[in-house]
């Protein structure tokens, strides 16, 4: 996680409390409040977005209690993609969620462009603060757990090695817009086995990756993932 070092009170109306940078020690109380939501993000999610020093993840406390969490992941100071925006149920309407975001990006002050994926839930407050809608996604699951398979045109997704991963780095900095190196190379490490690719005449056509869905670009032509992560596909 990025260096930061503050410990800040606030009060909302009658309610106080405290922001401070996210930790380890952290990491069962965010996984709690993430299964509470019926989100999909495991220990090893959580610990990908706490460990890596360029993000920043940061937390809400109520009398010594973590009742919620907000983080970015940095891609390069070009993009800041805001994600894991959670709040207790029974602290909510109190003007957690809102401090939390005011203060995430307060701390990304260096970063050109900041994005988030708006729950319906969570779209009007991220309008009040000046966010506005670029598109719109789906979230789909596919309980399927066979190979991939050949798509109409005959192409047939393999995994990727470390060979191949030097072109989808390049690849991604110009589709995605931003260099997300760090995050695609963490994942490939993380997740061994669950990134592919297809190359039609030797040229890259798209990949795919398993791991934490958050701040990330989907195509309908992913594969049969329960969870996916960077997919492009020209």
């Amino acid at each position: 996680m990025a260096l930061i070092t503050f410990n800040m009170t606030f009060m909302s109306g009658n309610s106080i409390f405290r922001i401070r940078p996210m930790d380890i020690k952290d990491l069962k109380r965010a996984l709690e409040l993430s299964s509470s939501e019926g989100w999909n993000q495991t220990e090893r999610d959580w610990r990908l977005l706490i460990e890596n020093p360029l993000n920043t993840c940061i937390v809400a406390e109520q009398n010594n209690k973590v009742i919620g969490t907000a983080t970015a992941l940095n891609h390069s100071k070009e993009v800041g993609w805001i994600g894991m925006v959670l709040v207790d149920k029974s602290y909510r309407g109190q003007g957690a969620g809102k401090m939390l975001l005011t203060n995430i990006i307060d701390l990304l002050p260096e970063v050109k462009s900041i994005k988030l994926d708006a729950t319906p839930a969570g779209e009007p407050l991220y309008r009040k603060l000046g966010f506005t809608e670029e598109r719109k996604i789906h979230r789909m699951t596919n309980p399927s757990s066979g190979k991939p398979v050949k798509d109409i045109f005959g192409l047939e997704p393999v995994n990727l090695d470390r060979e191949s991963l030097s072109d989808v780095l390049k690849l991604d900095r110009v589709l995605f817009g931003a260099d997300r190196s760090y995050l695609l190379r963490t994942l490939y490490e993380a997740y061994p086995g669950k990134a592919f690719l297809i190359r039609k005449n030797g040229r890259l056509e798209g990949y795919v990756s398993a791991g934490m869905a958050q701040g990330l670009i989907r195509s309908a032509r992913c594969l049969p993932f329960h969870r996916i992560q960077p997919c492009h596909f020209l």
